[in-house]
C-alpha cells in the first residue's frame, strides 16, 4: 500500500524539497532503471507497480522531473485524478528550463484537471501550453 503523506509535498512554487531517508536495496536499483521499469508497468497495466516503484524513487530523489511526473501518470492510470494534477504541476515547475518537458507536464496537468471537471481551467491550461510551443507571449 501507498505510504506517501501526499498533503506533506510542499507545492510547485516552492523550493523547499524534503529529506527522505535512501530506500535501502541493492546498487543497480538507480532513479534510471527505476523509471525503465516503471514506464513498462505503466505500459502493461501494471498501475500498482509502476506506483510503488515510482514512489520509491521519489523518496530517492523528490526533485528529479521525470520521477514526479511518472508518479502523476501513475496515479491518473490509478484514477486518483487530483493527486496525478498535484504530481504534474510539481513537474511543470521542475522542467522550468526545459520547454518541451514543462508543456508535456501541462498536458498531463490539464488532462488530469479535465477528469476532475475543470473544463475552463484545463483549457486556460492548453491555451498556456499552446503559447510556449509557438512562443508567443500574449
Amino acid at each position: 500500500m501507498h505510504t506517501v503523506n501526499y498533503s506533506k509535498i510542499p507545492p510547485p512554487d516552492n523550493v523547499y524539497i524534503p529529506a527522505y531517508p535512501p530506500i535501502p536495496g541493492p546498487k543497480e536499483q538507480t532513479i534510471d532503471n527505476m523509471l525503465v521499469k516503471g514506464k513498462k508497468y505503466l505500459e502493461n497495466g501494471e498501475t500498482e507497480k509502476a506506483l510503488d516503484l515510482f514512489e520509491d524513487a521519489y523518496f530517492m530523489e523528490p526533485s528529479n522531473p521525470w520521477v514526479v511526473y511518472y508518479l502523476s501518470k501513475s496515479w491518473a492510470e490509478n484514477g486518483d485524478f487530483e493527486t496525478a494534477r498535484e504530481f504534474a504541476a510539481r513537474a511543470k515547475w521542475l522542467f522550468s528550463t526545459d520547454v518541451e518537458m514543462r508543456r508535456m507536464a501541462m498536458r498531463q496537468e490539464a488532462l488530469c484537471l479535465k477528469a476532475l471537471g475543470h473544463i475552463s481551467a484545463a483549457n486556460n491550461l492548453l491555451m498556456e501550453e499552446k503559447k510556449l510551443k509557438t512562443g508567443r507571449s500574449d
